[in-house]
């Protein structure tokens, strides 16, 4: 890959197979792969049944049954799923952090993305509790069996429990996806400053030598003509020093630059999930309604939530 053509896309692109049926079959047999899938297929009915509201009230009537048992057609298999979040916690508890002062020790994270991390896993961790009892009194009567009236007070209590916890946990990953976001761009800059001297010191030198070689020639004129081919010790270390500085961009540069594409490009889209997440869960919990008087409008919640959903996909994508 060439300096002039390497981006931040194509070097993305580089490590993903292509978009083909077989690729989003291996991807649909992973449980978030298909998961996300159906959370698209939901939103899209949501954002259908919106649209058809006024045009046609009986079809977006079935739109909205479709969504909600898409909905909770996802809820079973989220079962238990609060203890993947406290091993997550246990393992990233282990793990040491440093301060801005400080060195980076083998294995150790940047104190903001350890607290940042941790408030993102125990709200996804009061996320999914919450939405498992939502599915034992809506999905099925398990819980409180005779009793209607409780089992439905016990889902709205459980729903905005749930949904608080992710809006705090989408908060905490929005902060430092911008925190990573900006990282990743001043790498990417401080590569490209470092690029630019080495090649402003690489045409130095190219000027040296030519000075050089013009003296050289000079003298040659004045003292008779030149020995043969490498004769001269000097010519060989001029050589080298114009072949590892003349410009060109050694394979490690390049994998360097490759991997801060990549960074950014995993960073960005990171930064989006999150942005979308904090977009939907600051709907469900009034946050829209309490600030402008309505709820954040349905089109713009079901994209944020297609967008969400489409992010994890692209992570679950079969790489190359």
């Amino acid at each position: 890959m060439s300096s002039k053509s390497a981006t931040p896309l194509s070097s993305l692109s580089s490590t993903m197979k292509p978009l083909n049926l077989s690729n989003f079959v291996a991807m649909t047999l992973t449980l978030d792969g298909r998961d996300k899938v159906t959370k698209i297929i939901a939103y899209l009915s949501r954002l259908l049944a919106f649209y058809y509201s006024s045009r046609s009230p009986n079809l977006s009537s079935r739109l909205a049954s479709l969504k909600s048992a898409l909905q909770m057609s996802r809820k079973p298999f989220r079962l238990f799923k609060s203890l993947n979040e406290v091993h997550k916690l246990r393992l990233l508890h282990s793990r040491p952090h440093h301060g801005p002062g400080s060195a980076p020790s083998p294995g150790s994270l940047p104190l903001y993305k350890k607290v940042c991390q941790a408030g993102k896993i125990v709200g996804l961790c009061g996320f999914w509790a919450a939405d498992n009892v939502v599915f034992l009194t809506r999905g099925t009567p398990f819980l409180h069996p005779d009793s209607p009236d409780d089992r439905r007070r016990l889902a709205k209590r459980a729903y905005d429990f749930g949904a608080r916890s992710y809006f705090v946990g989408a908060l905490f990953h929005m902060v430092q996806g911008f925190v990573e976001v900006r990282g990743a761009l001043e790498a990417l800059r401080g590569h490209k400053r470092r690029e630019r001297q080495r090649a402003a010191a690489a045409a130095e030198r190219r000027g040296r030598d030519d000075a050089g070689r013009e003296g050289t020639e000079a003298d040659a004129n004045l003292h008779g003509p030149p020995g043969p081919p490498g004769s001269d010790p000097n010519d060989d270390d001029d050589d080298n020093a114009t072949a590892a500085g003349g410009g060109g961009r050694s394979s490690m540069d390049e994998e360097s630059l490759s991997d801060l594409h990549l960074r950014l490009c995993s960073s960005l889209v990171s930064l989006f999930k999150a942005i979308c997440d904090v977009l939907v869960f600051s709907n469900n919990v009034g946050l829209w309604r309490r600030l402008g008087g309505k709820p954040l409008n349905e089109a713009a919640v079901s994209v944020a939530g297609m967008g969400s959903a489409a992010t994890v996909i692209f992570n679950k994508w079969p790489r190359v």
